[in-house]
């Protein structure tokens, strides 16, 4: 029995000095020092280390100056949120005629560069990952109050108006208004996952900055870096327990561990020799009650 369980132990995600040690730093920043472009940017160097993120920081608050300049000094934030608009999705003077939009040519998120803020910069193409956190990190800069929420795949802004109240932003779509109910019909958003808290919720700005490092979990599992990829999901739950993006993740990539040293070796679970059984087993077991609690918060795989 004391061997099963020291090899149960042995298996869970150890930390690095690495990206996951790199990922808990940038999650834990004190209340007071958590600033979204600071965050993202330093999340995104870990995916790609060949930008520079002071470069980019610098371009960002050209924007930020731009859109301000663009609404007049004396601007209230809805006159800021146009200008922003304008500044994005307009073309025109202020972006080199260059507007930015969703890349349709990245089916189902499977490219992660497009989820990077230098990349979307780069590129003026993005996705509903890096489309609404640039349009949060711009509007944090000038002064208004807005988060991100998030969806089945999916990830959209709220803003508080001058009356108080949270309006939906969806990015992908010139940052217009958006009604709960058409976010829920569009995206197919079930009662029991809102109730559970899972979908349509207004995240904290730790919660924010924990779902913009679901970049990072992408680009582990993609560079089958499975065990780094579990620890990351682990420090994200800390700060965002209900993040279903997260806890299917970190399931698959069990199932993925399982697969690679086992199933893909022996074929079955009765060809695994002995002394492997309870590393099988332990695998196994994170894999189905990761899903069961996806499951019961309302979270259901992806169709089509």
């Amino acid at each position: 029995m004391a061997a099963a369980v020291a090899e149960a132990e042995r298996v869970q995600p150890a930390e690095s000095h690495g990206v996951v040690a790199a990922v808990r730093a940038i999650l834990s920043v004190p209340d007071a020092e958590l600033d979204y472009g600071k965050a993202k940017l330093a999340l995104d160097h870990l995916v790609d280390p060949g930008f520079d993120p002071a470069a980019v920081m610098a371009e960002l608050d050209a924007m930020a100056a731009r859109a301000l300049e663009m609404a007049g000094s004396v601007a209230d934030d809805e006159a800021r949120l146009a200008a922003l608009r304008r500044l994005i999705y307009r073309s025109g003077p202020w972006n080199g005629h260059r507007p930015f939009a969703y890349d349709h040519d990245n089916h189902k998120g499977a490219n992660v560069r497009v989820k990077l803020i230098s990349h979307y910069l780069a590129t003026r193409r993005g996705d509903c990952v890096s489309m609404p956190i640039l349009f949060l990190i711009l509007a944090e800069k000038l002064g208004i109050d807005m988060r991100l929420a998030s969806a089945p795949c999916h990830v959209f802004l709220r803003y508080r108006n001058a009356e108080g109240r949270m309006v939906n932003l969806e990015a992908t779509g010139g940052a217009d208004p958006a009604r709960d109910i058409w976010l829920i019909r569009t995206l197919g958003i079930s009662a029991r996952s809102i109730a559970s808290g899972l979908y349509m919720q207004t995240l904290s700005r730790r919660e924010g900055i924990a779902l913009m490092a679901m970049a990072n979990i992408q680009h582990l599992r993609d560079s089958r870096r499975y065990e780094e990829g579990i620890a990351v999901c682990e420090a994200i739950l800390e700060h965002y327990p209900r993040n279903a993006l997260a806890l299917v993740n970190m399931g698959g990539m069990y199932e993925r561990i399982l697969r690679r040293d086992f199933l893909d070796r022996y074929g079955m679970q009765a060809l695994v020799p002995i002394h492997l059984q309870p590393r099988y087993q332990f695998l196994w077991c994170r894999n189905r009650a990761i899903f069961t609690t996806a499951f019961a918060l309302g979270w259901e795989p992806e169709t089509g």
